[in-house]
């Protein structure tokens, strides 16, 4: 339902891009950032998910390009149903605990959030 009333609140046309989308989508990458669509349950709107790769790499001691952002950013579930083609042992596929958990307490260092307008 927020989903539907967070579409429902953007601009026609960013309502038209936006409408095939679905909750975690990546909408960009680039060299500095991962972003995905998100969904703010509680106000009912749409956010770009930015997940910030320099510090992200920084806390692992990795350099960016180790690391496959679009598996490492994603939910468990998906982790599991796409584990086939990305083994959750391969290094690039694996994050310390302590950098898990900062992606899971959305920490500002690692994850910012912007409005879709």
């Amino acid at each position: 339902k927020a989903w539907k009333e967070g579409i429902n609140k953007l601009p026609a046309d960013k309502q038209n891009q936006y409408k095939s989308a679905y909750i975690g989508m990546i909408t960009e990458e680039t060299p500095t950032h991962l972003v995905r669509l998100h969904v703010d349950v509680a106000q009912h709107k749409l956010q770009w998910k930015k997940f910030d790769k320099q510090a992200i790499a920084a806390a692992e001691q990795k350099a960016i390009a180790d690391i496959c952002f679009p598996f490492v950013t994603t939910t468990s579930r998906r982790k599991k149903s796409c584990s086939n083609n990305h083994p959750l042992e391969h290094p690039s596929h694996t994050l310390s605990e302590g950098t898990r958990a900062k992606l899971r307490t959305l920490d500002a260092a690692f994850v910012s959030f912007e409005d879709v307008q």
